[in-house]
């Protein structure tokens, strides 16, 4: 009896499709577009299914994925801290516009700020059932203004 269907994908072919998208995922790409840019259109939901798995495969493609996060984190702290190290030496220091820029963007965007800023807000994913309904109506008394 032969075996119907696609056959099994083995992990050294989704090394090697992970080898190819690697570096489109190491710029911060989606699944998706690593794997258009990679050329491997032919192979999507075969991807996607062992991505799904939660296994070695998704740990790696979430982890090429977020080095662009970790590099964009790493200058953005050697700024900060070569700007701090300025103030040190120099009270008197000026800071320079790109200096001002970069640490705003920290204080108001990363997480390691957040206990200091009250204006951070995140989106979150949630589901309508998780919310109650509106259990009464406001009633509006509306003043009509009197014409002359």
């Amino acid at each position: 009896m032969s075996y119907m269907g696609r056959p099994k994908v083995t992990d050294e072919e989704y090394q090697r499709w992970l080898d190819e998208m690697r570096p489109f995922l190491m710029q911060g790409y989606s699944l998706n577009s690593a794997i258009e840019r990679a050329g491997l259109n032919g192979h999507r939901t075969s991807m996607y299914e062992k991505y799904a798995q939660k296994d070695w495969f998704s740990d790696k493609i979430d982890y090429f994925q977020g080095l662009v996060g970790e590099l964009a984190n790493n200058i953005a702290y050697k700024v900060i801290a070569n700007t701090h190290a300025k103030l040190i030496q120099n009270p008197n220091y000026v800071l320079s516009k790109e200096e001002v820029r970069i640490i705003t963007l920290v204080a108001t965007k990363h997480r390691s700020s957040q206990p200091f800023f009250v204006t951070r807000t995140e989106v979150a994913q949630t589901k309508h059932k998780d919310f109650g309904g509106i259990n009464e109506v406001p009633q509006i008394n509306y003043i009509v203004p009197n014409e002359a």
